[in-house]
């Protein structure tokens, strides 16, 4: 028994939910079909379909075996699409978007190698921080913080981005230092909501989870803002570690309750409309953004 072709007539099945459909999707017969189906069968020992004369239906070792090999097919027809690429020099126009902090403290300073790289690609970088459907707006991938809302888009996760509690000395010298979360309680924070003064941060170590509910006199609806209010000793902020890297490296500003992590998904991912046949201009600039981004972390 050829095991990948079996797997891959049982995923075409499973997916149209019909041999004779999928007997006409693959050019084969019904009858072959169903017998790479039976043999796959034989072979783990367990039955896959429920057949009756009038549907088919997934056994729950069905819907188990379905997931895990149509995740194989797509990692081989990806590895084989990759491959077939590695002679030809990618090329065409990239639209990338992505939140203008992220966009031009990380990504920015990254595309010059990249255009080094592969001379054939040109970059048309779109930073906002409205929601881009990438889908209408013809762009070939967005870069953004924290997991996709929409399942019907594909997310590869670039780098993991920290955030901090952070202050400038002078606010510090001001006001002191918070020792616990609960103590960011009596500061002035500088906070992320267009219409209330208060927001919660949420804070764990291995005391388990802190959470408290911080207040301040500047809300704001940008990373940018924000970072340059906490320069200013406006107040403390939680921002992310690209916004702050230079000021923290340079004493502008200083981390505070570095014992806690902040919780939330902070993670940079990479999003695009397709897994399949993923043009080779996106995929090595996703890579390139992995490898290059993991050096910065």
């Amino acid at each position: 028994m050829d095991l990948l072709n079996a797997m891959d007539v049982f995923n075409r099945v499973a997916k149209l939910e019909s041999f004779s459909a999928a007997a006409r999707d693959l050019g084969m017969s019904k009858t072959a079909v169903s017998r790479h189906v039976s043999d796959l069968e034989t072979d783990l020992g367990v039955r896959l379909l429920n057949r009756t004369t009038r549907r088919m239906s997934l056994t729950e070792a069905g819907h188990a075996y379905f997931a895990r090999s149509s995740a194989i097919i797509t990692d081989i027809e990806e590895l084989q699409d990759s491959v077939r690429h590695l002679h030809r020099q990618p090329t065409g126009v990239l639209r990338v978007t992505s939140a203008v902090t992220f966009g031009h403290c990380s990504l920015a300073p990254l595309i010059g190698g990249f255009l080094d790289l592969y001379p054939e690609i040109s970059v048309q970088l779109d930073l906002s921080n409205r929601f881009v459907d990438i889908v209408d707006e013809g762009f070939d991938l967005a870069i953004r913080v924290g997991s996709p809302q929409s399942s019907s888009l594909i997310s590869r996760p670039l780098v993991d981005a920290k955030r901090y509690a952070c202050a400038s000395p002078a606010y510090i010298e001001r006001r002191g230092s918070p020792v616990k979360p609960s103590d960011l309680a009596s500061h002035a924070c500088v906070v992320f909501q267009s219409q209330s003064s208060e927001a919660r941060w949420d804070f764990a170590n291995s005391d388990g989870e802190h959470s408290v509910t911080v207040a301040g006199r500047l809300c704001v609806n940008s990373t940018e803002a924000a970072t340059q209010a906490v320069r200013d000793g406006v107040g403390i902020g939680v921002l992310p570690d690209y916004a702050v890297r230079e000021f923290l490296a340079s004493g502008e500003v200083q981390r505070l309750l570095t014992t806690y992590d902040i919780d939330g998904d902070h993670r940079i991912y990479a999003i695009y409309p397709h897994r399949h046949h993923l043009p080779a201009k996106v995929r090595v600039f996703i890579d390139y953004l992995v490898a290059a981004l993991g050096k910065v972390s």
